[in-house]
């Protein structure tokens, strides 16, 4: 609850310093000033998108700390934390962040406990006529309902911030079948949750923009996707070129990359692989590594796990095209050589992770060290967070840290995922 309380008190220092700044500005009679910018501006210098960072990561704490708890824990705090983030600011206002975070804390404590049971049978019975449909929304659900006619079957769409819940059943009740009646019978007091059934539920016109907005909001992903290029860099390797050539690297870089996240196959994959390719041409590699949790996916451009063609791309640019554009990339120095942030020019690398093995060896003396038992967890790294000039240092490795092989990959994970946070509010300033 102390962790919550810190969050929720910078939260609300925000947004009470947002409000005063707008009142002194109208009282001026000129624009915001730039300090106002603690939750949203179109114009922030470096020293106010680290406040608008760690406004937005309040929230990723709230979530993730949350997700821990047990499930006695998530309902008992639930009341006390649904108050806290709908409370609105001194203007009346409640933030969208702040009905996302309800949504999503909601759905993983009560969410699959709402819909109560009716008299209705599950039934799998296809329909050959058009459903009669009909759309609700609120503050936190956009809720659809098809029945057909002909056979009875019932088909319930829920869209929430949270993710999309979708069911089927045969309606077995004496009334006329609706859209309506199954609204009053199952979600006229459950369409916002176990919390704040008193917000205005809205009907939806059934119409052709009402269609094609639900089709783009299908389309918005629940999950936020991240990317970060990884690479090796072998022993005596400064220049771009050799390094982007290397399709293996030593074991500990094997092992380090190994826990990262899970290796997932890119053929056909019909998900978001932060733009590999997935034909069958397999021109990105057969595999990458991708880290999922509820609420954030990780994609990684590993580039030993790319393909190097020698005689049609000599400069590797297809691998460049991907790590070039990733905001982060990780690096595993294993050259004996200090990293250049220079190596791989481009208008988009802000943040380098850098890992270093402490005591560096030969690629020898590593692959006869391997057949040891817990030799990588017993190993040590030297792990910094490089940026480029103009970018501020908001890493708990902006100096040199020393970190164990066993606990490696994840905190270099979390690096990097803060890091992606912080450059998409940079990014965007």
């Amino acid at each position: 609850k102390t962790v919550f309380g810190v969050c929720f008190s910078y939260i609300d220092y925000a947004r009470g310093k947002k409000f005063d700044e707008q009142n002194r500005s109208r009282q001026a009679g000129g624009p915001p000033t730039r300090n106002s910018s603690i939750v949203d501006s179109n114009y922030r210098p470096s020293t106010e998108d680290i406040p608008q960072y760690v406004f937005a990561l309040s929230y990723h704490v709230i979530t993730f700390w949350f997700l821990a708890l047990s499930k006695e824990d998530q309902k008992r705090h639930f009341p006390w934390m649904e108050q806290r983030l709908l409370s609105p600011d001194q203007s009346g206002q409640v933030l969208d962040e702040a009905i996302v975070t309800v949504d999503h804390i909601w759905r993983v404590t009560v969410g699959k406990d709402v819909v109560k049971p009716l008299p209705l049978e599950l039934g799998t019975t296809e329909s050959s006529a058009d459903p009669v449909t009909q759309t609700w929304v609120s503050e936190f659900c956009i809720l659809t309902i098809k029945c057909h006619l002909d056979n009875g079957l019932v088909e319930v769409i829920e869209r929430r911030s949270s993710g999309t819940d979708e069911s089927h059943f045969v309606y077995a009740g004496s009334e006329p079948l609706s859209p309506d009646l199954i609204y009053q019978e199952r979600f006229a007091t459950a369409i916002n949750g176990n919390f704040k059934s008193d917000l205005e539920v809205v009907i939806l016109p059934t119409t052709d923009a009402t269609r094609r907005a639900l089709g783009i909001f299908d389309r918005i992903s629940p999950i936020d996707f991240f990317k970060a290029g990884v690479i090796y860099i072998g022993e005596n390797q400064t220049h771009e070129h050799e390094i982007l050539a290397n399709v293996s690297g030593s074991p500990d870089y094997n092992l380090f990359i190994a826990g990262l996240g899970e290796r997932v196959p890119l053929q056909n994959n019909r998900n978001n692989m932060a733009g590999l390719d997935t034909s069958e041409g397999m021109f990105d590699g057969r595999s990458t590594l991708c880290h999922s949790d509820t609420i954030t996916t990780l994609n990684y451009h590993v580039t030993t796990m790319m393909p190097t063609n020698r005689e049609m791309d000599p400069q590797c640019t297809r691998k460049k095209s991907h790590i070039g554009n990733d905001y982060v990339n990780i690096i595993f120095n294993n050259s004996g050589l200090e990293f250049d942030f220079n190596t791989f020019p481009s208008q988009f690398n802000y943040v380098y992770i850098v890992v270093v093995p402490e005591a560096r060896q030969t690629f020898i003396q590593t692959r006869t060290r391997s057949h040891n038992t817990g030799w990588y967890e017993d190993s040590w790294f030297k792990v910094r967070v490089l940026t480029r000039h103009d970018f501020p240092d908001i890493s708990s490795a902006a100096e040199t840290v020393v970190v164990s092989g066993a606990a490696l990959s994840s905190y270099v994970r979390n690096l990097a995922l803060n890091a992606e946070e912080f450059c998409r509010v940079w990014g965007n300033r």
